[in-house]
């Protein structure tokens, strides 16, 4: 072998060496007839998923184009009709009638049914739709097997409906509760007078454009924005919303964004914790409503995924053949070779005192010698090693104690702090930092006395995880007394009443609130005060607060005083009577709770 050769390449071709004959024949089959199938086979099913979602995509594009062209033709035929039934005379006497004419010349519905049935784009996809003249009448159409409205709530959607229209916008897109409507204020063309409201609920069919279930795609995975961004059509699984959420990416600078032929296409991959997604979205030509469209990975590759089934079938057939072939060839090994296996049998199970006795003393007999020695040594050793372990037991006990260290969670946090930090997530480093802290700092000052600084350092860490939870729900306020900071408190006494503030005093889902820290010197000592703006607690609870009766508390709103408690018993112990707590708190202005600690000597 070249002495030039890297170190590890030469220990690798000593080891490949150095093993048995049969290890090495068996080795070499199965491996070539393993990489071999699996490789063509891995390979075969990377191109064929990589064309077929090219191909798909593709497809996705030109099917979205075309049914971008469907939608607008829709649109377009929709408007346009509804437009012309409003000329038609028997609508336009509605719509001049009076309202002493309207109530006296009412026939039911007057035409409008016979009107909607008579164009066929208005038929095909109207539930229901309404016609309101100024005269206050409502002429209605419903297709058969349409629940009516009740009246009451008829007039509430239309008045909601016209307040969507004006002259500068008479004509609108737009959905109310789970319906979908097309709403046009009526303008009188010669004078320009509004003459009254024609809406109609258009049915979910009107927004779909692909044909059947292709399998991995059908109308469930389609959106559709009108032109300034409200929801016409959307999807009811979590990816669906998701995509809404998320849908100003489209304007991400790594996209795949082209025009052609006034279409505006973005496409990108969307990564889920269960699957990959790709999503089209493409603007009309005509009315630029947005069309989006997206299929699973997963879905659209069940079909090839039996390739990997056949690649399997092939390596255990190759694996079968690869071990019937070495048993052939094991049968021309010498006699020596199996007296040696029998002995390396022997010595794996502990039996060292066996002996091998070789058939003939060539290359391999001497081998069987060697191993005698090496098991005469390793028997030799086993004994020195019983004769000591049972004085190392105490010892290891001892060792692996001593390295359960708090240093190493302090490390694996710093880790995960920098591994946040590299992937962006810096609220997260900030969190884990701010945890790191508070963990170093609980175990060097458990039990102990710190200062105030100290412990003002504790809360804000803690405040820092918990801004993670809230976000900006809440913020904090400190007011302390610069004569203060070096004196001396018994450790985390300030969290359990901050703590209390986040779990009961603030309301977080309102937003706004305010915790405030404050430490000062007085006469005989020290005060630490806790103030939130929050729900307070009821007068009649105040008394009890620092009762140990923690369950009772449990069945009541407001300021929990089971961390209160804890602390209030624990000062009490070590300052005895002079030291004292106060809770001042009215309901819904907030509350603050004091501790008076003596100045120690």
């Amino acid at each position: 072998m070249n002495d030039n050769m890297p170190l590890h390449v030469q220990l690798l071709y000593k080891k490949v060496r150095d093993m048995k004959l049969k290890t090495k024949i068996r080795l070499a089959l199965f491996a070539i007839s393993v990489f071999t199938v699996a490789g063509i086979g891995i390979y075969s099913y990377q191109i064929a998923k990589r064309e077929l979602l090219k191909n798909s995509k593709d497809a996705l594009i030109s099917m979205e184009k075309q049914g971008g062209k469907n939608l607008d033709d829709r649109i377009s035929a929709f408007q346009d009709v509804s437009y012309r039934i409003i000329q038609a005379e028997n609508i336009a006497k509605l719509l001049n009638y009076t309202p002493e004419e309207a109530a006296k010349n009412r026939i039911a519905n007057e035409g409008l049914p016979a009107a909607i049935s008579q164009q066929s784009s208005l038929y095909r996809y109207t539930k229901y739709a309404f016609l309101r003249p100024n005269s206050g009448e409502v002429y209605d159409y419903y297709k058969s097997g349409q629940d009516r409205l009740p009246a009451d709530a008829c007039e509430k959607l239309l008045d909601e409906l016209d307040a969507q229209v004006d002259r500068n916008r008479p004509v609108r897109w737009t959905m109310s509760g789970n319906e979908v409507f097309f709403v046009r204020q009526v303008v009188d063309s010669s004078s320009f007078e509004d003459k009254g409201l024609l809406c109609f609920a258009v049915d979910q069919s009107f927004f779909e454009f692909i044909s059947g279930d292709t399998g991995y795609l059908n109308n469930g995975q389609t959106i559709v924005l009108e032109k300034n961004g409200g929801i016409l059509k959307r999807t009811d699984d979590a990816i669906g919303n998701s995509i809404l959420q998320d849908r100003a990416a489209y304007q991400d600078k790594n996209q795949d964004i082209s025009q052609n032929k006034n279409y505006y296409v973005y496409q990108y991959t969307k990564e889920t914790e269960d699957d990959t997604y790709t999503v089209a979205a493409i603007q009309t030509e005509k009315n630029r409503w947005t069309v989006i469209v997206y299929f699973s990975h997963s879905v659209l590759l069940k079909g090839i995924q039996m390739i990997y089934a056949g690649v399997f079938r092939t390596v255990i057939i190759a694996a079968l053949i690869v071990l019937s072939i070495t048993a052939l060839i094991s049968r021309t090994i010498t006699k020596n070779v199996r007296l040696i296996e029998e002995g390396m049998r022997q010595y794996e199970a502990g039996c060292f005192e066996h002996r091998i006795s070789p058939a003939s003393y060539d290359e391999v007999g001497l081998l069987g010698l060697q191993l005698n020695h090496m098991a005469v040594k390793i028997s030799e050793l086993i004994q020195m090693l019983h004769l000591e372990e049972e004085e190392k037991k105490q010892k290891e006990i001892e060792t692996l104690q001593a390295q359960i260290n708090p240093h190493f969670l302090y490390n694996t946090l710093g880790s995960l702090k920098w591994a946040a930090f590299r992937n962006g997530q810096k609220d997260l480093a900030g969190a884990l930092d701010a945890l790191s802290s508070l963990l170093r700092f609980t175990i060097k000052k458990a039990g102990g006395m710190v200062t105030v600084s100290e412990e003002i350092a504790y809360i804000k860490n803690y405040i820092a995880i918990e801004r993670m939870r809230y976000g900006d729900a809440f913020s904090v306020v400190y007011d302390l007394d610069d004569a203060a900071r070096e004196m001396q408190i018994p450790g985390f006494i300030l969290q359990p009443l901050v703590e209390n503030c986040f779990l009961h005093g603030l309301d977080m889902a309102a937003g706004g609130g305010v915790i405030t820290v404050r430490s000062s010197l007085v006469m005989d000592g020290l005060v630490m005060q806790v103030e939130d703006n929050g729900e307070g607690i009821p007068k009649e609870r105040l008394d009890g607060l620092l009762l140990p009766d923690t369950e009772k508390e449990k069945k009541y709103k407001g300021f929990s005083s089971i961390g209160l408690s804890i602390v209030d018993r624990r000062l009490k112990e070590m300052y005895g009577e002079r030291y004292r707590t106060a809770i001042h708190s009215l309901p819904g202005e907030g509350t603050v709770v004091s501790l008076h600690i003596p100045l120690l000597r």
